[in-house]
């Protein structure tokens, strides 16, 4: 539920809302729950930063940016 929501763009904070309480609901304390707020706030780069500092993006090639919709860095 939550890999899809952050594919969103611009990603509402309601969606971070109910993404927040189904986690809530499950007893399930994940991390990127947060991140995903900082996206829904307009916080893109600060949680860029963290993407990269967990080495989501560590194995990322420029052919990869286009099928993701991402730019390339």
């Amino acid at each position: 539920m939550l890999l899809c929501a952050l594919v969103l763009r611009p990603l509402p904070v309601e969606m971070v809302d109910r993404v927040s309480e189904a986690a809530r609901e499950l007893g399930v304390d994940e991390g990127m729950v947060k991140v995903a707020r900082e996206f829904a706030d307009g916080s893109l780069g600060l949680a860029a930063f963290d993407f990269q500092r967990n080495g989501y993006s560590a194995t990322w090639v420029p052919t990869d940016t286009g099928v993701l919709h991402a730019p390339a860095a």
